[in-house]
């Protein structure tokens, strides 16, 4: 997946150009003409060296990314993780162990129905394979996701002994307080001007 980001990054930039301006032009493509209200587009054209690396940074960055969300979503136990979490957090956690689970089992899925159709000899690949498989897995991955979180729902993780209304609510006020103070304190540590409230309030 992240290669296919990288792929189609480069290719979107060599069709419709880059904002980037360069010197070191590789090849020079036909340019078709595009009406007035589609100013800033351009497909064709010159395409340089410097778009190609900033267009290949760019995309390695999102590529990196998916490979450690795919590699933490491959050591990590969504269970565990919803185990961990502190009762204020819980139904969005569940929501968070559903999209986890969600790309694994696709592609589960998509290999169990790519080797069923081999195995009844119709074609697995082409668009029209992908249209008669596409929405099968699309099916079976959100089931398997849902059916997960209603089971750990359903075993209590998360789940925390009865608390007084007041002590929730105020355990939630200070869990939404201490996200926003670590984004608040995150952008002044990225920002040149946050420098000075930026570890405080972090």
């Amino acid at each position: 997946l992240a290669g296919a980001v990288l792929l189609i990054r480069l290719a979107f930039t060599v069709a419709l150009g880059s904002p980037v301006p360069g010197t070191h032009v590789l090849l020079t493509l036909p340019e078709i003409p595009l009406p007035h209200w589609a100013q800033g587009i351009r497909l064709g054209g010159r395409v340089t060296a410097e778009a190609l690396l900033f267009a290949g940074y760019n995309g390695l960055k999102l590529a990196t990314l998916l490979i450690c969300v795919g590699a933490a979503n491959a050591l990590a136990s969504p269970a565990r993780l919803l185990k961990s979490l502190p009762g204020a957090l819980y139904e969005a956690g569940v929501a968070v162990v559903v999209a986890l689970t969600f790309a694994p089992h696709l592609i589960s899925d998509v290999q169990r129905l790519r080797a069923a159709r081999r195995l009844r000899g119709r074609p697995d690949r082409g668009v029209r394979g992908l249209l008669q498989v596409g929405l099968p897995v699309l099916e079976g991955a959100l089931e398997r996701s849902v059916a997960l979180a209603a089971a750990m729902d359903a075993r209590g993780y998360g789940r925390t002994a009865e608390v007084p209304a007041r002590v929730r609510r105020t355990t939630t006020a200070l869990t939404l307080g201490g996200l926003l103070g670590v984004c608040a304190g995150t952008y002044g540590l990225l920002t040149a001007e946050g420098g000075a409230y930026g570890v405080p309030v972090l």
